[in-house]
């Protein structure tokens, strides 16, 4: 019988060691955009042979990959971690924890969070062990704050599991991004936001050589794009500030209510690559982002904080 694409359901569970499959108890609700699994190297045999014809291709190591959307909400209680945590931590960030005030997730250094995610497919069962990632924010207007998350793990071969009973009261429905719930800032400037990603530009990394197994995150390039109304020179001179290599904060607040409130903060930012494209018949600024270390020490790049 045909496996119904509609009956899926996704566990993320962190390591207490990496690459041990751990038991799968936390459901994610969430968007799953891609699924792939034997994915690695293929060496084709390419012996000698008396006719014409292709020879056969031999995995030399293999791994998963899943691509996850989350809608990304605070929990309702300042201090209290939200139940995708274990998702962003995976993609190079580590959790600081302030009771009863807040929840940070901030750039790490090494060594880095691993997890086991189970993706269930209509009573398929495939495990991915010692998983890691790389992770990208959307704000964009008229939407909702989205993490969007490509992670690769090592594979288990499938089997038949009926998909388990799970819980979502953890999980709230996120804030619309409008002028109500959201403001917005960039080099001092306090404008009219129309489309925002900021990514990790995590390097993952598979190895299966003799002596090690693993998926890694070696190195990371943050970055995003931006586009907003275009504001006049007397306002806020932007060609200068791009003319000029300027660097300067973005910010970003959704909420207003303790336990519902996220900032996100990208201290030190350079704008680049710009264009100048039309929305609702407003002049935009569009442009790259170079998301930029704020200190010696690094791992600061950008956060995202829940208060």
């Amino acid at each position: 019988m045909s496996l119904d694409a509609n009956l899926k359901a996704l566990f993320c569970n962190v390591e207490d060691t990496y690459g041990e499959q751990q038991t799968l108890t936390d459901a994610m609700l969430c968007r799953i955009t891609n699924f792939n699994t034997r994915q690695g190297t293929l060496k084709e045999r390419t012996n000698v042979q008396s006719h014409y014809g292709a020879q056969k291709s031999l995995y030399m190591g293999t791994y998963s990959t899943i691509g996850v959307e989350v809608d990304l909400f605070a929990s309702g209680t300042a201090g209290t971690v939200p139940p995708w945590a274990a998702l962003l931590q995976i993609c190079g960030r580590s959790l600081v924890e302030v009771p009863t005030t807040s929840v940070t997730f901030e750039m790490a250094g090494r060594p880095y969070d691993a997890a086991t995610i189970g993706y269930h497919m209509d009573g398929e069962l495939h495990v991915m062990r010692g998983c890691r990632g790389t992770a990208s924010l959307r704000a964009n207007a008229d939407d909702h704050l989205m993490l969007v998350m490509e992670i690769w793990g090592l594979d288990v071969d499938p089997s038949s599991t009926a998909i388990p009973s799970f819980d979502f009261s953890a999980w709230k429905e996120p804030l619309p991004i409008n002028q109500q719930n959201c403001t917005f800032s960039l080099h001092g400037y306090s404008g009219v936001l129309n489309q925002l990603e900021l990514t990790d530009g995590n390097n993952v990394t598979h190895r299966n050589n003799p002596g090690v197994r693993e998926i890694d995150i070696r190195g990371r390039n943050p970055g995003g794009n931006i586009q907003i109304d275009l504001p006049g020179i007397g306002t806020k001179n932007f060609h200068q500030t791009i003319k000029q290599h300027a660097t300067g904060a973005l910010n970003l607040v959704l909420g207003a209510t303790a336990g519902q409130i996220i900032t996100v903060n990208c201290p030190k930012v350079q704008l680049i690559n710009p264009t100048f494209p039309e929305a609702d018949g407003i002049v935009q600024l569009g442009a790259g982002l170079k998301l930029l270390p704020n200190s010696a020490a690094g791992n600061d790049e950008w956060t995202i904080a829940l208060t």
